[in-house]
């Protein structure tokens, strides 16, 4: 017999073990302790109250993990994170979850549920079609493994170009707030950004990004996050590139080793233009995931 209890109402310690047993085995090391728990949590907006873990016979046997916030005024779900430990899958625990979670997202007046899955998971992604949730987009995931200064050239670009926070993006008619979860401005407070304006002074493109430092406060590497372009804008692959040399700083960091300082993407949306050059100047495809919806019609 399965039953869910709240992961409000249950211990550190189980939530771990179960965790860690859920993503035994997984195509990613998913492996945490309490601390980077409850560190996943905060700062992926993710509550307990809303997260459930499933018991079979009274012993626990998978959790997931949701979080629930507005989007351009509609409540949305977020999964966090399916696990089911090997003794108990291929028993329909997975399957009971999501309608548990379901259930959970209606009585909170939920009105769409999302979810990231990795595009290889096609048994993962078979159950969530089957639970209601269609495919939105392939984000993508890449790497630089060898730079090529003389793509980066600075002064090429007819562009005015502002570095800033990552709240400067919100005053731009064309900011794309239905994002993937964790490349939303919510999640990622310690963001940047960086905004080109045409000779007009219109804005025609933005990147949002992070940048990853060692203890000594010396930047290690950069990570895109989203990269968008206004749908006015001429010359949208020219656009793109002065965004990319300017997040990734090839002026500065190019000749080192990739060992030293890298430069990756995260839960990127497909644009053709912009996977296209990422390509072009030597990025690599590491991995990809699935962005998944979910309508949650209320009874």
């Amino acid at each position: 017999m399965v039953t869910f209890r709240s992961l409000s109402d249950c211990t550190w310690r189980d939530a771990v073990d179960i965790w860690n047993r859920g993503f035994e085995g997984y195509a990613i090391d998913m492996t945490t302790d309490e601390k980077k728990l409850t560190a996943h949590l905060a700062k992926n907006d993710l509550s307990p109250e809303y997260s459930i873990v499933a018991f079979y016979k009274g012993e626990p046997a998978g959790i997931i993990l949701n979080g629930i916030r507005r989007i351009e005024g509609k409540k949305v779900a977020w999964n966090g994170g399916t696990g089911v430990a090997k003794p108990f899958r291929g028993r329909g625990i997975g399957k009971g979850m999501i309608e548990k979670c379901l259930e959970i997202y209606r009585k909170h007046g939920v009105e769409v549920a999302t979810l990231e899955a990795l595009e290889t998971n096609q048994p993962a992604i078979a159950l969530y079609k089957k639970m209601g949730y269609e495919v939105k987009d392939t984000l993508h995931f890449y790497s630089l493994d060898q730079t090529h200064p003389d793509h980066y050239t600075e002064g090429k670009f007819p562009y005015r170009v502002q570095r800033g926070m990552s709240r400067e993006i919100m005053r731009l008619p064309f900011w794309r707030k239905w994002t993937p979860w964790q490349t939303q401005l919510a999640n990622v407070p310690e963001a940047e950004s960086v905004i080109v304006e045409n000779e007009q002074g219109e804005a025609v493109g933005y990147a949002l990004f992070k940048e990853n430092t060692d203890e000594t406060g010396m930047r290690t590497g950069t990570v895109l996050l989203q990269c968008e372009t206004s749908s006015g804008a001429e010359d949208q692959k020219k656009v793109i590139q002065c965004l990319l040399s300017r997040v990734f700083r090839f002026n500065e960091y190019g000749n080192q080793s990739p060992e030293k300082y890298s430069c990756s993407t995260f839960n990127l949306t497909t644009n053709k233009d912009l996977l296209q050059i990422l390509k072009e100047w030597g990025f690599q495809k590491k991995m990809g995931q699935v962005w998944m919806e979910c309508p949650i019609r209320q009874t």
